[in-house]
């Protein structure tokens, strides 16, 4: 929300009675321009940055005036027109769906423009993305998009995304054909679908993404659960490869004492050896998996580290330039007073000269 006070008082000439009354155009138009040039300084000096809302807004304006409230439309009016091109496009409907006008006991004119961005807001209108609006610009990059894309995707995953209007709009290079392309980089891709699952939380918190998806796609948030979760692995693997082993064991005891094996029931050491040998592979897949995510998320932090690091040196570099860009100020303000105390007492020589 940004929120300014124009530093104005209201009075009746501003108000709905006195346009009623009947005011020249040109009284109107000079009204028009001072209010709007007015609210422009007020956004300026109050250090508000010129860019528009993407979403539709909501404008609170708070007087402290004599004016009954509904008196002061006019001068509302004005204040909105004076917005246009700096925080709205336009006052029409899509932009600006809501007005308040209240009292307040503070000076001037308080405003508060605030978006409209609720979750019903997104279901009601029945967006085909409840992840991007543009459907013109790359999700990514901002360039120009021609293609759609499924942020879960697969067979069964991809209709999903389409019924809860998870996708995005992108171009062909950052789609399919660039190095950076979701469908060609794992961590490209890895933040696009934790993105999506992020937005699905926030539009859907009555349901359940993983249940829906079948995967949680924000494990790279936190290593720690990763080496916990390898860890439970590797000594679920140890302990199963014990098992087999004594299983084997107890299988060449009873065929060195009865000649032959133990047969191939269900029950029988032969096919316990089997599922065991079965649940040792599906856990050693199951470490290669995290061995592999783990060294993702090591390299994403190593990355980070560095990208860390040349941000720090970056720092000292412009504090190194600002120090010494300070000290030629600081050298220059000493030179220009010098002058000017010289050339004070040069002038009062002369004047005690003259008399």
């Amino acid at each position: 929300m940004i929120s300014f006070v124009i530093d104005f008082k209201v009075t009746g000439e501003y108000g709905m009675n006195k346009l009623y009354a009947g005011v020249h155009w040109s009284v109107r138009k000079r009204q028009a321009d001072f209010i709007h040039s007015l609210v422009t300084s007020t956004l300026y000096m109050n250090k508000v940055p010129r860019k528009l809302f993407k979403e539709p807004v909501k404008v609170t304006i708070y007087y402290n005036s004599k004016l009954d409230i509904d008196n002061h439309s006019y001068l509302s009016k004005l204040i909105i027109d004076g917005l246009k091109g700096y925080l709205i496009e336009d006052d029409k409907r899509r932009f600006v769906t809501s007005l308040e006008q209240k009292f307040y006991d503070g000076e001037g004119i308080r405003v508060e423009v605030d978006k409209i961005f609720s979750n019903d807001m997104w279901r009601s209108e029945q967006m085909k993305s409840i992840m991007q609006r543009e459907k013109e610009s790359c999700y990514i990059c901002g360039g120009r998009a021609t293609e759609e894309h499924h942020c879960i995707y697969g067979t069964a995953n991809r209709k999903l995304s389409e019924k809860y209007g998870l996708k995005v709009y992108m171009c062909p290079y950052h789609h399919r054909v660039g190095s950076q392309a979701v469908h060609n980089n794992y961590f490209v891709d890895i933040r696009v679908k934790q993105a999506a699952q992020q937005r699905f939380n926030e539009v859907y918190p009555d349901l359940d993404f993983l249940k829906i998806f079948g995967k949680n796609y924000l494990w790279g948030m936190s290593m720690r659960d990763l080496i916990e979760n390898y860890q439970t692995n590797i000594n679920q693997s140890e302990k199963l490869h014990k098992k087999l082993i004594e299983l084997l064991e107890y299988n060449t005891s009873v065929t060195a004492a009865y000649g032959h094996n133990t047969g191939g029931g269900k029950g029988s050491v032969n096919s316990k050896v089997e599922r065991h040998a079965l649940k040792i592979k599906e856990t050693e897949e199951k470490i290669l998996a995290l061995e592999d995510k783990i060294y993702i998320v090591n390299k994403a932090e190593r990355v980070l580290n560095n990208k860390e690091k040349e941000v720090i040196d970056l720092v000292k570099i412009y504090r190194n330039k600002v120090s010494r860009i300070a000290k030629i100020l600081n050298k220059d303000k000493n030179y220009i007073v010098t002058k000017r105390n010289s050339a004070i007492k040069k002038m009062e020589d002369y004047i005690c000269t003259k008399n």
